[in-house]
């Protein structure tokens, strides 16, 4: 349809989109610690959150990141070198 064409098209589309992206990477980082290690404080998921935005490449490490660390305190470790 033309309108979906123009929506596609708008820079607010693309925001909205990356957005969500990034929303959804934070909540797989969340669920595969919790899955992995039980609770997760809200502290760290306060950290997640606020490296939202910053970069989507540093997201998908972190995915990587919370599927393979030993423990929850080593997650947060290099959580806390990312910046």
């Amino acid at each position: 349809m033309i309108e979906d064409k123009l929506l596609k098209q708008s820079p607010l589309y693309d925001d909205l989109m990356e957005e969500g992206i990034e929303k959804g990477a934070e909540k797989s980082i969340i669920t595969v610690l919790s899955a992995r290690f039980g609770s997760v404080s809200a502290r760290v998921s306060e950290r997640i959150h606020s490296l939202r935005g910053r970069n989507s490449a540093l997201l998908d490490e972190l995915i990587k990141l919370a599927a393979t660390v030993k423990d929850l305190s080593e997650f947060e470790r290099k959580l806390d070198k990312m910046g």
